[in-house]
């Protein structure tokens, strides 16, 4: 699970690193692995997640860290933007563009230059103390725990006890394959949206389809993930008490700053994936069946 998790990860931020501004080989994107620009290095963007960026060299695009600290005594021709971290510009830092903190504090050579705007703020409720960090937490479970409840319980009465057994049977015996299932499944349907050839009428109207298709597949998915997590805690509870126990699992979990976002990411692949590999609860294998 913990492999299946880190490819589930790194495939996730292809598409930022396709996308990102000054695309290239120059682009420095890293999860968990902190970037150093070396005084004769340039680079495009440097991105890093879950850890921590240094520059001494010079950054031709932006530089992002999310989980993490900025370190800069080079030039960033860009944004530097720390997120659950904060920012030191030592003597000989050139930021061109906007130095941003979210949860973290800036400490600035009197000497460093910066072309646009320092904007620090402190209270960023995931890092911003307990009170913001509970603040969060409490919002987001008291807006998802409903709607994961009523959308739960509404799929549940429209397919029927059986299908929704055959999906989770399908989940609790396949969890990786259901997970790459769902990646594969979100990246198609991503660079259909964003590839597809018309450019008239139609373009709106596939798009919007594509979404309303994804929505609900994910529902559905959603579905199996909340009984099977409901069963995973009361094995005895019957179909619906499982659903409603397993929703509520789900929806809390999510919730939990940092480690909620990842979780999302998780239940989302294994409910898209579920949902499509067992035909929306038809068969256990669906697409081998078909």
């Amino acid at each position: 699970m913990k492999r299946i998790a880190l490819i589930i990860i790194c495939l996730l931020m292809l598409p930022v690193i396709a996308f990102a501004k000054n695309s290239g080989a120059s682009d420095r994107v890293q999860i968990g692995k902190s970037i150093e620009v070396g005084p004769d290095e340039v680079v495009g963007d440097a991105v890093c997640i879950g850890c921590s960026i240094r520059v001494e060299g010079h950054v031709m695009g932006d530089a992002v860290a999310i989980g993490g600290r900025l370190d800069v005594d080079g030039k960033v021709n860009g944004d530097t933007v720390a997120i659950g971290g904060g920012i030191r510009l030592g003597a000989g830092a050139s930021v061109g563009g906007d130095v941003t903190t979210v949860g973290g504090a800036v400490e600035r050579d009197s000497a460093a230059s910066v072309g646009g705007d320092v904007v620090v703020n402190h209270h960023f409720p995931v890092m911003g103390g307990m009170m913001g960090m509970g603040t969060f937490f409490l919002a987001g479970l008291l807006m998802s725990i409903p709607l994961t409840l009523i959308l739960c319980v509404i799929c549940y009465f429209i397919l029927g006890q059986q299908r929704v057994e055959v999906m989770v049977g399908a989940l609790r015996g396949r969890t990786g394959p259901a997970m790459l299932a769902g990646l594969a499944v979100l990246i198609g349907a991503t660079i259909v949206m964003i590839f597809f050839p018309h450019s008239g009428a139609l373009k709106p109207i596939v798009v919007v389809v594509i979404a309303i298709a994804v929505c609900i597949t994910m529902i559905v998915g959603y579905t199996a993930v909340s009984m099977w997590a409901g069963r995973g805690i009361a094995k005895g509870a019957s179909p619906i008490a499982a659903l409603i126990l397993g929703a509520i699992i789900v929806a809390v979990v999510q919730s939990i700053p940092l480690i909620g976002f990842f979780l999302v990411i998780v239940f989302a692949l294994a409910a898209v994936g579920t949902a499509i590999t067992t035909g929306f609860g038809t068969h256990s294998d669906w697409l081998r069946s078909s």
